[in-house]
């Protein structure tokens, strides 16, 4: 756990996130993060989180993203809590949620007092979260159910989480 909390650049950002996880459904920390292995390297929901920050760390060190830099920490609590309920939101390995990005993006405004975020932090995190399935944002009968990202923090935080779940690219977590 301390992996997921220790990318954040600042003290109050750590506490938050040391907080969401103590949220977080037990299912969480056990789930695979794909019932099939074949879209995905890492093997359990925490693997793939890990992984989906880590490379938005290492692109938010470009200079090229330079705006998304200032808003890092939102960024990282967004992939933190991007798939928190991808199975639901007890504490057994459930079926698949279509709607999860917005089960999750509900969570931060639920608890947005809580996890000490001001009404345009919740908002942002909502938005990024929302929207992190990107092209994939249908349910099972094709029908539109999510909304794609459409600003440059929601189309990044969709690639970060896009890249970790490649299974061509293996990252050390």
């Amino acid at each position: 756990m301390e992996r997921l909390i220790e990318v954040f650049t600042e003290k109050e950002w750590q506490e938050r996130a040391r907080h969401a996880l103590g949220m977080a459904p037990k299912n969480f920390f056990l789930a695979p993060v794909a019932k099939s292995s074949n879209r995905h390297f890492a093997q359990t929901l925490v693997e793939h989180t890990a992984a989906a920050m880590k490379v938005a760390k290492e692109l938010l060190s470009l200079e090229q993203n330079h705006e998304l830099k200032q808003i890092e920490n939102l960024v990282l609590f967004s992939l933190l809590i991007h798939d928190f309920f991808k199975y639901g939101t007890g504490n057994d390995v459930g079926n698949y949620q279509v709607l999860h990005p917005l089960i999750a993006a509900a969570f931060v405004v639920k608890n947005r007092e809580e996890l000490m975020l001001s009404k345009e932090q919740m908002e942002q995190i909502w938005y990024m979260v929302a929207s992190h399935m990107g092209e994939w944002n249908t349910d099972f009968k094709k029908k539109p159910v999510l909304p794609k990202p459409k600003t440059e923090p929601e189309k990044f935080v969709h690639l970060c989480d896009y890249l970790a779940s490649r299974t061509f690219i293996k990252i050390e977590v």
